[in-house]
């Protein structure tokens, strides 16, 4: 492999580098090994702390997109004005918005830790709490409705935490299987409680926009119960699907 040499951003120091691979085994070239190398020479190298580039990731992607566009039907986006901030505003949407919930569990579980002492032991239900999620098949928009339950075990949560913790949870590329009972298990393993219950309803975009082309009134329900819910025929699930029943 032919020898670069890489000046870092201290311009005494220099760092050689390899040239990156760019085909596969069978010689073609490889979108992913093009895509990594692009990204290794828009980060410095550097032994010092650098500022995020996530942003910057993001828009060269969101440029190359537009040139696949261009390539494909002759898109000018180029001298089109309605496009000229487009590449970077996609990328801060979905770096800082779309995705905030990425191993978001240990900020959540701080927000969750805040509790107080009831004497209260029945059914707390919030709901609806509607947010948008990203499918990490196809990266479309996910439109959730959610509805949470729980029974205080001697300690509840303010009412604004559950969405809020929720909603963050969800604002990241998963499988709506995944939301429903990765935040239960958080939630079961913060907090006291003789069980809860978590129902998740979402419009995925890749079935509405593309693919099957379901209607908007289709909706994916996935659920999750523990405790005092698991009881198919329990009393504590009877009251919890009537209380939230003319919301679903």
């Amino acid at each position: 492999m032919t020898k670069l040499d890489r000046t870092t951003t201290d311009t005494s120091k220099s760092t050689v580098i390899q040239e990156p691979e760019l085909k596969d085994s069978n010689g073609n070239y490889d979108p992913y090994l093009i895509a990594k190398a692009a990204i290794s020479y828009l980060i410095p190298y550097t032994n010092e702390k650098v500022r995020d580039y996530s942003e910057d990731i993001a828009t060269v992607a969101q440029y190359m997109m537009l040139e696949a566009l261009k390539g494909k039907y002759g898109l000018d986006w180029e001298n089109d004005p309605n496009f000229t901030e487009t590449p970077r505003r996609v990328a801060k949407s979905v770096v800082n918005d779309m995705c905030k919930g990425i191993n978001s569990e240990k900020k959540i579980k701080s927000i969750l830790s805040k509790t107080f002492p009831t004497s209260h032991k029945d059914l707390v239900a919030s709901g609806p709490i509607e947010f948008y999620g990203l499918c990490p098949h196809h990266f479309f928009p996910v439109r959730y409705k959610c509805f949470f339950g729980y029974i205080p075990k001697g300690t509840a949560i303010g009412l604004s935490k559950i969405p809020r913790t929720i909603k963050l949870y969800g604002s990241q590329p998963i499988l709506q299987e995944d939301l429903t009972n990765n935040y239960i298990k958080i939630f079961e393993n913060t907090i006291d409680n003789y069980g809860c219950i978590f129902l998740v309803k979402g419009q995925h975009g890749c079935m509405t926009c593309r693919g099957a082309e379901v209607g908007h009134d289709y909706w994916v329900t996935s659920i999750s119960k523990t405790g005092s819910f698991s009881n198919p025929n329990g009393v504590a699930l009877n009251e919890f699907f009537t209380l939230i029943g003319e919301n679903i």
